[in-house]
């Protein structure tokens, strides 16, 4: 916890660049290496602390996250300020990235609250993801191309429009007693575009973006056949390292390769794995466990390893893919 508080942090409090707005709606921007594996994270390390109060920095990125989707209208403004906006490419992308993470964030959170049904601004926040939906999925922050030097794989890339529909569909699933078939015509539509999207376009990803649709199928209904889940499963456990461990430049065509087991897959592969009901005495799944519980550094973290270029692990866009390593690892770990 200590590691990851300190992240939140630096991330709220010293890096301006994630600022968006000014005054009282300034807010950071909602990235899917840092904040979201902290607000996934902490209500297990609250659970296995008995601990009931939220954390400052939960706290602030729920507040915050209501408070965009309170002012969602306004967003591409000057006061508050979409995700990014140096053109309209990544204007409609900003959008569509936003309002998946919304839901998730609030919806996980209403989960772990233990609440029977959505809070208003669960609610409000879906009902902006599917007012952006466009073919069953959602226009997504890519980085590849663009004007900005930077690639920031596995998931804001070209191909992360699939990802982010995964995440739409662990929300919609995640969220109590949102989705009940049958009950609204307009959500059954939206859905059952989901479910199609992810379905048909399975076979196409690369082993990470199948990685999600896994953990998505556990939350949602619909989206892998039995055979299909199988498969993944098999061709998980083939990747995996002599050490227990798995690296994430198994999991698709990326700039950087490496052999080395590394946090993020580790994490990734064992706590989805968890979800989709592989037993946590199964003999490959234990060596993942195993390898998890040997390899925590001693300030805290799961060291994570970037796809895309050599990071210095001291700097702050070094420590990203550790972020997420430590967040899921806590999530893989879990009693």
């Amino acid at each position: 916890q200590e590691y990851l508080d300190s992240r939140q942090k630096d991330w709220y409090e010293n890096f301006t660049k994630a600022d968006r707005g000014t005054g009282a709606t300034k807010t950071s921007c909602l990235c899917c290496h840092t904040l979201v594996p902290y607000g996934l994270a902490m209500p297990v390390i609250r659970k296995q602390t008995s601990t009931t109060n939220l954390t400052k920095y939960e706290e602030q990125l729920i507040k915050q996250t209501r408070l965009r989707v309170k002012n969602w209208a306004d967003l591409d403004s000057e006061k508050l300020g979409l995700m990014y906006e140096f053109d309209e490419a990544k204007k409609k992308e900003s959008w569509g990235t936003e309002a998946v993470l919304n839901c998730l964030v609030l919806a996980s959170h209403d989960r772990d609250s233990g609440r029977t049904e959505p809070h208003a601004s669960t609610k409000e926040a879906f009902k902006h993801l599917w007012s952006k939906q466009e073919n069953g999925s959602w226009a997504w922050l890519d980085f590849r191309g663009s004007s900005q030097p930077w690639n920031f794989q596995p998931w804001e890339s070209a191909d992360g429009r699939y990802f982010g529909a995964t995440l739409a569909a662990v929300a919609v699933g995640t969220a109590p007693g949102y989705y009940k078939p049958g009950e609204d015509e307009t959500v059954d539509t939206h859905v059952k575009k989901l479910r199609e999207y992810l379905r048909s376009q399975f076979a196409n990803q690369n082993l990470h973006h199948r990685l999600f649709a896994l953990w998505a199928s556990t939350k949602l209904s619909g989206i892998l056949k039995e055979d299909e889940t199988k498969n993944l499963i098999k061709e998980l456990f083939e990747k995996q390292q002599a050490d227990g461990g798995w690296n994430l430049s198994q999991f698709g065509k990326y700039r950087k390769s490496y052999t080395q087991s590394e946090g993020t897959a580790t994490a990734l592969v064992v706590f989805i794995l968890r979800e989709a009901g592989v037993a946590t005495d199964h003999d490959k799944l234990k060596k993942g466990i195993a390898w998890l519980r040997n390899n925590q550094r001693s300030t805290g973290e799961w060291r994570g390893v970037s796809v895309n270029k050599n990071r210095d692990f001291s700097e702050r866009a070094g420590k990203f893919m550790t972020d997420a390593a430590t967040g899921f690892a806590i999530l893989a770990l879990r009693p």
